[in-house]
Protein backbone atom coordinates (compact mmCIF):
# COMPACT_ATOMS: atom_id res chain seq x y z
CA UNK A 1 0.00 0.00 0.00
CA UNK A 2 2.85 2.34 0.88
CA UNK A 3 4.48 1.64 -2.48
CA UNK A 4 1.23 2.49 -4.30
CA UNK A 5 0.99 5.84 -2.48
CA UNK A 6 4.58 6.65 -3.40
CA UNK A 7 3.88 5.87 -7.07
CA UNK A 8 0.79 8.09 -7.04
CA UNK A 9 2.74 10.84 -5.29
CA UNK A 10 5.56 10.64 -7.89
CA UNK A 11 3.06 10.73 -10.77
CA UNK A 12 1.26 13.75 -9.32
CA UNK A 13 4.54 15.59 -8.77
CA UNK A 14 5.60 14.86 -12.37
CA UNK A 15 2.27 16.15 -13.72
CA UNK A 16 2.46 19.32 -11.62
CA UNK A 17 6.07 19.85 -12.68
CA UNK A 18 5.18 19.40 -16.34
CA UNK A 19 2.26 21.81 -15.93
CA UNK A 20 4.55 24.41 -14.40
CA UNK A 21 7.01 23.94 -17.28
CA UNK A 22 4.22 24.54 -19.83
CA UNK A 23 2.68 27.51 -17.99
CA UNK A 24 4.93 30.21 -19.54
CA UNK A 25 4.14 28.88 -23.02
CA UNK A 26 0.40 29.02 -22.30
CA UNK A 27 0.70 32.57 -21.00
CA UNK A 28 2.65 33.67 -24.07
CA UNK A 29 0.08 31.92 -26.29
CA UNK A 30 -2.72 33.80 -24.50
CA UNK A 31 -0.88 37.08 -25.14
CA UNK A 32 -0.46 36.12 -28.81
CA UNK A 33 -4.20 35.42 -29.11
CA UNK A 34 -5.00 38.70 -27.35
CA UNK A 35 -2.68 40.55 -29.76
CA UNK A 36 -4.24 38.67 -32.68
CA UNK A 37 -7.61 40.08 -31.70
CA UNK A 38 -6.28 43.61 -32.19
CA UNK A 39 -4.24 42.58 -35.22
CA UNK A 40 -7.45 41.35 -36.89
CA UNK A 41 -8.94 44.83 -36.42
CA UNK A 42 -5.89 46.36 -38.11
CA UNK A 43 -6.08 43.84 -40.97
CA UNK A 44 -9.80 44.56 -41.38
CA UNK A 45 -9.09 48.28 -41.60
CA UNK A 46 -6.15 47.85 -43.99
CA UNK A 47 -7.93 45.42 -46.31
CA UNK A 48 -11.12 47.48 -46.14
CA UNK A 49 -9.40 50.70 -47.15
CA UNK A 50 -7.47 48.97 -49.94
CA UNK A 51 -10.64 47.28 -51.18
CA UNK A 52 -12.54 50.59 -51.12
CA UNK A 53 -9.83 52.12 -53.26
CA UNK A 54 -9.49 49.33 -55.82
CA UNK A 55 -12.76 47.37 -55.94
CA UNK A 56 -16.05 49.06 -56.82
CA UNK A 57 -18.39 46.28 -55.62
CA UNK A 58 -19.32 46.60 -51.91
CA UNK A 59 -20.14 42.89 -51.71
CA UNK A 60 -16.73 41.92 -53.06
CA UNK A 61 -15.10 44.38 -50.65
CA UNK A 62 -16.89 42.66 -47.76
CA UNK A 63 -15.71 39.26 -49.02
CA UNK A 64 -12.07 40.39 -49.11
CA UNK A 65 -12.33 41.88 -45.61
CA UNK A 66 -13.74 38.62 -44.27
CA UNK A 67 -11.00 36.59 -45.97
CA UNK A 68 -8.39 38.91 -44.43
CA UNK A 69 -9.92 38.49 -40.98
CA UNK A 70 -10.01 34.69 -41.22
CA UNK A 71 -6.42 34.63 -42.49
CA UNK A 72 -5.23 36.79 -39.60
CA UNK A 73 -6.99 34.54 -37.07
CA UNK A 74 -5.48 31.41 -38.64
CA UNK A 75 -1.97 32.87 -38.44
CA UNK A 76 -2.52 33.96 -34.81
CA UNK A 77 -3.92 30.60 -33.72
CA UNK A 78 -1.09 28.72 -35.45
CA UNK A 79 1.52 30.93 -33.76
CA UNK A 80 -0.14 30.49 -30.35
CA UNK A 81 -0.32 26.72 -30.83
CA UNK A 82 3.35 26.46 -31.70
CA UNK A 83 4.31 28.51 -28.63
CA UNK A 84 1.92 26.74 -26.22
CA UNK A 85 2.93 23.24 -27.28
CA UNK A 86 6.70 23.21 -27.87
CA UNK A 87 6.72 19.61 -29.12
CA UNK A 88 4.29 20.56 -31.87
CA UNK A 89 6.12 21.77 -34.96
CA UNK A 90 4.69 24.11 -37.55
CA UNK A 91 5.16 21.48 -40.28
CA UNK A 92 3.03 19.04 -38.30
CA UNK A 93 0.28 21.63 -37.96
CA UNK A 94 0.32 22.47 -41.66
CA UNK A 95 0.20 18.77 -42.55
CA UNK A 96 -2.73 18.26 -40.19
CA UNK A 97 -4.52 21.23 -41.74
CA UNK A 98 -3.92 19.76 -45.20
CA UNK A 99 -5.40 16.38 -44.27
CA UNK A 100 -8.25 18.04 -42.42
CA UNK A 101 -9.06 20.25 -45.38
CA UNK A 102 -9.41 17.20 -47.65
CA UNK A 103 -11.83 15.55 -45.21
CA UNK A 104 -13.78 18.77 -44.72
CA UNK A 105 -13.80 19.36 -48.48
CA UNK A 106 -15.49 16.02 -49.13
CA UNK A 107 -17.95 16.51 -46.29
CA UNK A 108 -18.98 20.02 -47.30
CA UNK A 109 -18.53 19.95 -51.07
CA UNK A 110 -22.07 21.19 -51.78
CA UNK A 111 -21.59 24.17 -49.46
CA UNK A 112 -18.25 24.94 -51.11
CA UNK A 113 -19.85 24.75 -54.55
CA UNK A 114 -22.46 27.29 -53.46
CA UNK A 115 -19.74 29.45 -51.91
CA UNK A 116 -17.71 29.46 -55.12
CA UNK A 117 -20.85 30.20 -57.15
CA UNK A 118 -21.47 33.19 -54.87
CA UNK A 119 -17.90 34.40 -55.33
CA UNK A 120 -18.27 34.10 -59.11
CA UNK A 121 -21.50 36.12 -58.93
CA UNK A 122 -19.65 38.80 -57.00
CA UNK A 123 -16.81 38.83 -59.52
CA UNK A 124 -18.91 38.79 -62.70
CA UNK A 125 -21.51 41.23 -61.34
CA UNK A 126 -24.43 40.29 -63.61
CA UNK A 127 -26.48 42.73 -61.51
CA UNK A 128 -25.74 45.33 -58.87
CA UNK A 129 -27.45 46.78 -55.84
CA UNK A 130 -30.72 48.59 -56.60
CA UNK A 131 -31.04 46.91 -60.03
CA UNK A 132 -34.52 45.82 -61.07
CA UNK A 133 -34.35 42.10 -62.04
CA UNK A 134 -36.70 39.30 -63.06
CA UNK A 135 -35.91 35.78 -61.83
CA UNK A 136 -38.41 33.15 -62.95
CA UNK A 137 -41.82 34.51 -61.95
CA UNK A 138 -40.38 37.00 -59.44
CA UNK A 139 -39.50 40.60 -60.15
CA UNK A 140 -37.83 42.90 -57.66
CA UNK A 141 -35.06 45.23 -56.63
CA UNK A 142 -31.70 43.83 -55.51
CA UNK A 143 -31.14 44.87 -51.89
CA UNK A 144 -28.14 42.79 -50.85
CA UNK A 145 -25.64 40.53 -52.60
CA UNK A 146 -23.65 38.19 -50.38
CA UNK A 147 -21.73 34.98 -50.87
CA UNK A 148 -24.58 32.71 -49.81
CA UNK A 149 -27.61 34.62 -51.07
CA UNK A 150 -28.95 37.54 -53.05
CA UNK A 151 -31.90 39.34 -51.49
CA UNK A 152 -34.48 41.08 -53.64
CA UNK A 153 -37.51 43.09 -52.58
CA UNK A 154 -40.49 41.98 -54.66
Amino acid sequence: MNELLQTINRSLLEMVGRGIELLPGFLIAAVILWATRYGVRAVRHLVGSAANRWIPSPSLQMLLVQIGQVGAWVVGILAASVVAFPDLRLGDLIGLLGLGSVAIGFAFQDIFKNFLAGVLLLLNEPFQLNDQIIVGEFEGTVEEISIRSTQIRT
